[in-house]
């Protein structure tokens, strides 16, 4: 909400102070566990990715699917890849930079350390229709069904690749998998050995990594890393800020054991503290799991605990604590079946404190999420048709018993095309704030009197609801061409509206002593969107690369007769109509290398926002084996733009800022 977030409690200022202290110790522990030695030179990792070819690349395992293992050519939906080397090459120092590669993501930052991101529509600072995950590990708010994307800083050089499905994927994931899926997927700790340093110094920004990994025993491996950052204000038209400041600290560690030929297991935590203007946010995760392979299946058992407390939603402060168990179990194919199945319970307790104008219900709220999920993959025609029947079955205490079907088609014409077709259901659940909260924020004054537009939750409110009907090819016609081609239209209803109504009489007698605008929640907005997105992967030579990806959108939203709501329609011209990002990969020598990324965003009808360009520039030099510098220019077109609408439920955007900066890379 827009306004300055009220000081923090004592208790948490001194719970900031500590986790700094924890921070800066397992800063220093990494560092100087570093000089114990680390024994025996690895294959370089950076000539290994740039040895590959986009064949190789299309042949790249994804699990993002059904949870079963198989070939990005061969996917029946329209799944990206954002790879190690992509993001090495890249000029990204945050996760959300990095999802702009991928067609049919809008990705917009709204300041410093806020985001707008979502997949085809629907986008805004609390966008709900997008599942993300690391590891597995749900990073969803119940809170406001969205991704608060300042607290997933993770280590981009600790990513091994990025699988993104746009369209839905709650036939695998469950609820709010609606217009996609995103799951970063980290390193092990055997491809993380040694000590690995880096520094980033610039005119906005300047932050640092240490990590170091190692070997525990014969049949262990562990990392261990820190990580800091800190960001300057973006500038505002008239020269000034807005104190929009952001810095933060984090710690964690991994291990990896291969417990017998059959068994492996991992463990793996993190702990952060992010320190902006709005929100603040601290929290810890932990998360295991444990693998066996033989006899014809494969079973996974994940468990995580995680623990996040924020004021993204400034009227109030949020403690969620979560526990989440998964099994999966695969089976090999046999008889042209492969069959996955599995089963899940999510518990939430999450405890709200309100401040300023607003309210809520109940303060204190626990909740349970039960789930069952089948996949049976048919061999309709061995290697030319298959045939996907999927479905998962949830039950929540908010919105009761949820089903979410798919059935997907893919036709392998030649051995490097696959034409593919779909048709799923999938549904967005209700969140707390939609069920429990009044979000009060004073829009003005009338006299003396404060003007407070109440946005006010009910306990009626549905799911809301999507069916989308998707078809795509991919195809490497050449060597060194790959593209990528994705339709589809979607089908909305129960959407959420804001029926704005009059605020309740004040009593004969009673003085007033603010006004209400209210706008109570309902599912009185329908719609429906369609579009195209097209993704290019060309390689003339062995030193030069090109990608490209396209995509358009158009939305088209509607309100049943009587709604009384008077924005929501306007949510279509929040989210470009076209977008393009075409990024060039130069290797100049065998230690120079240069890059060149341009994105445009088209304009935002709804509030006037200009359409923008940016061009990013790259220049890397390999000084030593170990020691690597990169100069990096963002956004050069222009001194400022802005990138996405205000939101109702966020704050006002922000120009994002020229800027540059070097990096210093040290790795073993």
């Amino acid at each position: 909400m827009p306004g300055k977030t009220p000081p923090c409690p004592a208790t948490k200022c001194h719970r900031h102070r500590h986790l700094a202290g924890v921070f800066t110790a397992a800063l220093l522990s990494v560092l100087v566990g570093s000089t114990a030695g680390f024994a025996g030179a690895q294959t370089d990792p950076i000539a290994r990715l740039k040895s590959m070819s986009l064949e190789d690349l299309s042949q790249l395992e994804v699990s993002i699917l059904g949870k079963r293992t198989g070939s990005v050519l061969d996917s029946a939906a329209a799944v990206f890849v954002i790879t190690a080397e992509d993001i090495r090459r890249s000029t990204a120092t945050r996760l959300p930079e990095l999802l702009r590669m991928v067609p049919g993501l809008n990705v917009g930052r709204q300041d410093v350390s806020e985001w707008s991101i979502s997949a085809r529509g629907f986008t805004g600072r609390f966008a709900n229709k997008l599942l993300v995950m690391i590891d597995g590990r749900s990073v969803y708010s119940p809170l406001f069904s969205g991704t608060l994307w300042e607290a997933q800083d993770v280590v981009l050089e600790d990513i091994e690749r990025i699988e993104v499905v746009r369209g839905p994927g709650a036939a695998t994931w469950g609820a709010n998998a609606v217009n996609g899926v995103i799951n970063i997927i980290t390193k092990s700790a055997r491809d993380t050995q040694g000590l690995l340093v880096t520094a980033l110094a610039g005119d906005e920004q300047s932050g640092g990594v240490a990590r170091f990994g190692g070997h525990l025993g014969g049949a262990g491996s562990y990392r261990v890393y820190a990580k800091v950052h800190d960001h300057d204000p973006f500038t505002r038209p008239n020269g000034t800020t807005n104190g929009d400041e952001w810095s933060g600290q984090r710690a964690g560690f991994r291990t990896d054991w291969q417990l017998s030929g059959n068994d492996s297991l991992v463990f793996q935590g993190d702990i952060h503290d992010e320190d902006a203007d709005d929100p603040d946010l601290t929290g810890y995760n932990l998360l295991g799991r444990w693998r066996r392979s033989g006899d014809g299946a494969t079973d996974t058992l994940q468990f995580y605990v995680d623990r996040t407390e924020t004021d993204a939603i400034e009227p109030g402060y949020e403690d969620l604590r979560t526990l989440d168990f998964d099994y999966t179990r695969e089976l090999e194919a046999h008889d042209g079946y492969a069959i996955v199945f599995g089963l899940g319970y999510r518990y939430m307790d999450s405890e709200f404190e309100q401040r300023g104008f607003s309210t809520i219900s109940r303060a204190r709220r626990d909740f349970d999420v039960f789930s069952l999920f089948l996949q049976d993959e048919i061999a309709i025609s061995p290697d030319e048709l298959e045939l996907t029947l999927g479905a998962k079955v949830e039950h929540n205490d908010f919105s009761g018993l949820e089903f979410q079907p798919n059935i997907r088609l893919a036709w392998f014409p030649t051995d490097d095309t696959t034409v593919w077709s779909a048709i799923s259901h999938a549904v967005r659940t209700p969140s707390r704030a939609e069920h429990d909260l009044t979000i009060g924020t004073q829009v003005g004054n009338l006299g003396p009197l404060p003007v407070i537009n109440r946005l006010i939750g009910n306990t009626a409110f549905e799911s809301e609801e999507m069916t989308a009907y998707e078809l795509g090819f991919r195809t490497q016609p050449a060597t060194g061409l790959s593209v990528d081609v994705a339709l589809f239209y979607n089908v909305y209803d129960n959407l959420r509206s804001f029926e704005t109504v009059p605020g309740p009489p004040v009593p004969d007698g009673v003085p007033p002593t603010q006004l209400h605008i209210d706008s109570p929640i309902a599912n009185s907005l329908f719609g429906e969107t369609y579009g195209l997105e097209i993704a290019a992967d060309i390689q003339p030579a062995d030193w030069w690369r090109l990608q490209a990806a396209y995509s358009y959108l158009k939305m088209n939203l509607h309100k049943r007769p009587g709604s009384l709501d008077t924005f929501s329609e306007a949510e279509e011209g929040r989210t470009p109509e076209h977008q393009l990002s075409l990024h060039g990969a130069f290797d100049i020598t065998e230690r120079s290398e240069f890059d060149a990324w341009l994105y445009y965003a088209d304009h935002l009808p709804a509030t006037g926002i200009p359409s923008f360009v940016s061009l990013d520039l790259r220049f890397a030099h390999r000084l030593s084996r170990q020691l690597s510098v990169e100069l990096v220019g963002r956004n050069l077109l222009d001194p400022h733009h802005i990138e996405v609408s205000a939101d109702p439920l966020g704050s006002s955007p922000e120009q994002v800022d020229r800027e540059f900066f070097v990096k210093l890379i040290w790795a073993d």
